[in-house]
């Protein structure tokens, strides 16, 4: 299923004995558009820490109606993982301790995404799950959702508008799209989607993202409806419209 962040942020994180916090906002990499860890504010229980989640701990899907996510930890756990400070950059020597603690593969071991795997569940399962042979790249380029959100979007003729929002598969935790706001230009206004593999160009000193796209056929691309389920029928028009690769089955 595909999830607005938006939507995401507040979703109480529901450990094996009781409630963590809530999402507060989603950490990704900037090289694969994979989220690699949810921001959750404590709140009292842990003097009202942010601690990161990641989603090789998921136990479910998140559930809409309850507004929760199951995770695979205790709270003891949470309470003794290495801590974090969300306001800094989160280094790779962290992100090391944080595997090792929770005993988690390091997902960036096999590449894109999760390795050979769709899901960081099945990479969590992984046989070779320990990988501690593997030298870590210096710099993770983790970004956080929260900060990224109103960066420009620029097309071949001008820009095309501001990041609203991102798509995410609740499978692959993939940001599968941008919401793209449009009416600073176009009359009336109006929201489309991106998908992030169409995303030619990346400033993040300059708060910038290209796409070798034009303005005409932005305006003319196929609105997105956020109150209406992004279809499998609308993805394949998406893509259609745009003369793009298919989106579809990609990620899962």
């Amino acid at each position: 299923m595909l999830w607005k962040a938006s939507d995401l942020l507040g979703f109480s994180i529901r450990a094996k004995d009781g409630v963590i916090g809530e999402i507060a906002d989603l950490f990704f990499s900037d090289d694969s558009w994979t989220v690699r860890y949810l921001v959750v504010a404590t709140g009292e229980w842990l003097k009202r820490r942010e601690v990161l989640i990641s989603p090789m701990v998921l136990e479910d899907p998140p559930n809409g109606p309850a507004k929760v996510l199951p995770v695979n930890v205790n709270r003891s756990e949470v309470q003794d993982a290495p801590p974090v400070d969300s306001e800094k950059p989160v280094s790779r020597h962290y992100e090391v301790h944080y595997s090792d603690f929770y005993r988690l593969p390091y997902y960036w071991a096999g590449g894109p995404g999760w390795g050979p795997f769709l899901t960081p569940g099945e990479l969590a399962r992984s046989a070779g799950a320990a990988s501690h042979d593997i030298e870590p790249p210096e710099h993770p380029h983790l970004r956080s959702a929260e900060e990224v959100r109103g960066y420009h979007f620029e097309g071949v003729d001008g820009k095309l508008g501001h990041v609203e929002d991102f798509i995410v598969s609740d499978e692959s935790w993939s940001i599968r799209y941008l919401e793209i706001d449009v009416r600073n230009w176009l009359p009336g206004g109006k929201k489309v989607l991106l998908a992030t593999r169409w995303v030619s160009g990346v400033s993040w000193e300059k708060r910038l993202l290209k796409a070798e796209m034009s303005r005409e056929a932005v305006k003319n691309a196929p609105e997105y409806d956020d109150s209406v389920p992004i279809s499998e029928a609308y993805e394949i028009a998406l893509a259609k419209h745009y003369g793009l690769e298919r989106s579809v089955g990609a990620f899962r």
